[in-house]
């Protein structure tokens, strides 16, 4: 028994010896089986032995190893695949800088090659904002994603359009932008400064509102062209086809229209006003005449039919 604790005692004794001479004299393994009179392959055993008895502890003296550390228990505490956690100045009011360094230890991969990144600001939900100096687009980046969206593209503005500046203010959704953008009509074409703002919501409640709106604007189309047909009874072919075109038309003028009202009400805004205007058409036409008439007539052939019927 005591032969056993003095053998395990003398190989713990090995094991302290190479693990010094690894990891605090820097050898390699050919080393310090010389050293030890031992074969290569028992100098690394020796080596892995020192580190599962913890006879060698590590210990990093700089900041960046507290935010390892912090990384790696709230990636096991919530099941994430990526964490990082970076340093800030602690007499800094901006987090702008610790966002930066972790959008960069995330390698963010962005699409086009002279995109040339600027700035950056964070959106609701931990949405990543980065603007772009070397081409008309603001990017999106999604949390745990590593690839960049394109959330605004303003190429059909022109070449020479950069996005110098970006801006989220969480309480009403906006992303604030400073767009240099060319003057139309000028050659050479100067640039001038454009304050520019964009709505961050998804818009999903006006989206499913104008989808009602549109379901209860078809739905309406058929009485109206009945409605029509009855005004002119010997047009039918032509009031159905005059109804028909109307209403492509307008769907065609429309959307230009409405187009005009985003910059100075936004889009969230003109989707509901879209929504409502539609909508309006189903109280049009529950406020259509009603042919009272007709009824009676229906009424009394109804009457007459179950008198001859008795």
């Amino acid at each position: 028994m005591s032969n056993r604790q003095d053998q395990g005692g003398r190989r713990l004794d090995d094991a302290a010896r190479a693990g010094w001479l690894y990891y605090v004299a820097g050898n390699n393994q050919e080393e310090i089986a010389k050293k030890l009179n031992v074969s290569r392959q028992t100098a690394q055993r020796l080596v892995s032995l020192s580190v599962s008895e913890g006879l060698i502890k590590v210990r990093l003296d700089h900041p960046i190893g507290r935010c390892m550390e912090l990384a790696e228990k709230l990636r096991q505490r919530f099941a994430l695949d990526l964490v990082e956690v970076v340093p800030s100045d602690p007499e800094s009011s901006s987090t702008v800088i610790g966002v930066a360094q972790a959008a960069a230890a995330a390698d963010i991969l962005i699409a086009h090659e002279k995109s040339l990144p600027e700035s950056l600001t964070v959106g609701p939900g931990g949405v990543l904002i980065v603007g772009s100096s070397g081409g008309p687009f603001v990017y999106k980046v999604r949390p745990g994603s590593t690839t960049a969206e394109t959330f605004v593209d303003a190429s059909g503005e022109g070449a020479g359009s950069f996005f110098l500046g970006v801006l989220a203010d969480a309480m009403t959704s906006t992303l604030w932008t400073c767009q240099l953008t060319p003057v139309p009509g000028a050659t050479p074409p100067p640039r001038r400064s454009v304050l520019r703002s964009f709505d961050l919501t998804t818009g999903a409640a006006s989206i499913a509102l104008l989808g009602i709106a549109g379901f209860v604007l078809l739905s309406t189309l058929p009485v109206n062209v009945a409605m029509a047909q009855e005004l002119v009874p010997g047009q039918t072919s032509t009031v159905s086809a005059l109804m028909m075109g109307a209403a492509w038309g307008v769907g065609a003028l429309a959307p230009p229209a409405l187009d005009n009202l985003v910059p100075a009400y936004g889009f969230k805004m003109v989707l509901v006003f879209a929504s409502v205007a539609t909508m309006l058409s189903g109280v049009f036409a529950y406020l259509l005449p009603r042919d009272e008439s007709a009824r009676r007539v229906l009424e009394t052939d109804l009457s007459t039919a179950a008198a001859v019927g008795d």
